[in-house]
């Protein structure tokens, strides 16, 4: 079951770096917003939630929620283990990301990538699990080496289409987020990995397959505390950020709300909210993300789906 946490935020002026006030309407990105999201509640927390309701109280508000066990009975969550995976699957090749010891795989604003074998892959991925540590390789994210820099990720449909049947239907609440990005879903299989300190241009449903996530979020109102104001990563380090960089002098892990998610939880995660997602060395983890156009009524400057990354 999933649980969220908080703790009381501050408000302040932000500078706000180009791309995220590209991707969000000014309403969005008030500090006001954040005081009244941020108390001691948290994240809500919300079962059996209609797809209007989803729609009209979070989306519409870019408010995040836990949705949980929305997906217990969901076929990528009963069958979705490494033998499953590999069986069905094993003659793909997927790209995936280089890691450092701790499992973080984002290094000065790129990430080093390489082609695999997915059978080969989860074979790293299960001798991580079976010695506890944080998996060299991660399953995930690849931004393009060559201009122009554009970013992909690992897509049940078009990379493991053996698994795509298992997604349908997809969850109801998909709908609530409004006109998904094309490939949607994104795969992410990994062990103890780390994902720093970003946000994304993206409306996301996360889905929980298989493992536990920790997700901790900052309001886009935080981004004075964050960010140099350029790109989505942060040039900010904040206690738990494995990626070992230079703490900034102020309480920025103070301002977060976490979120604990286990199988089958859902997260909507608003476009523009900072964010940063580890899992636990010695288990597997996969997780589903539907990514969303942001609806007219939410954007910034962005107008085309290229200009999304």
């Amino acid at each position: 079951m999933a649980e969220a946490h908080a703790t009381e935020a501050v408000s302040a002026p932000c500078a706000m770096p180009a791309l995220l006030q590209a991707t969000l309407a000014p309403q969005f990105l008030q500090s006001s917003e954040a005081s009244a999201l941020f108390s001691h509640h948290g994240v809500p927390s919300c079962e059996d939630i209609s797809m209007q309701a989803l729609r009209e109280n979070f989306v519409a508000h870019n408010k995040p929620v836990v949705l949980p066990q929305l997906l217990s009975v969901w076929q990528p969550v009963l069958s979705w283990d490494t033998d499953y995976l590999r069986g069905a699957c094993a003659g793909r090749s997927i790209y995936v990301r280089e890691a450092d010891e701790s499992g973080c795989s984002h290094f000065n604003g790129e990430y080093t990538e390489k082609k695999v074998l997915f059978s080969e892959y989860l074979a790293t991925v299960c001798r991580a699990i079976d010695e506890r540590l944080p998996c060299r390789q991660y399953g995930a994210q690849i931004q393009a080496t060559a201009a122009p820099r554009r970013y992909h990720a690992p897509f049940v449909r078009r990379d493991l289409p053996e698994l795509f049947a298992d997604t349908r239907p997809e969850p109801e609440a998909v709908e609530a987020l409004g006109a998904r990005w094309s490939g949607a879903p994104a795969i992410y299989i990994g062990a103890g990995n780390h994902t720093p300190l970003h946000f994304d241009v993206f409306e996301n449903l996360l889905c929980i397959v298989r493992g536990r996530k920790r997700v901790r979020l900052w309001h886009p109102a935080h981004s004075h505390l964050l960010s140099s104001g350029q790109g989505c990563f942060s040039d900010s380090a904040v206690a738990g950020d494995l990626a070992g960089r230079q703490r900034v002098e102020c309480p920025i892990d103070e301002l977060a709300v976490q979120v604990d998610m286990t199988d089958g939880d859902a997260l909507y995660l608003p476009c523009g909210w900072w964010h940063d997602v580890a899992s636990p060395a010695g288990k597997l983890s996969v997780s589903l993300s539907y990514w969303a156009r942001p609806s007219p009524a939410k954007q910034g400057g962005l107008t085309k789906e290229e200009d999304l990354y």
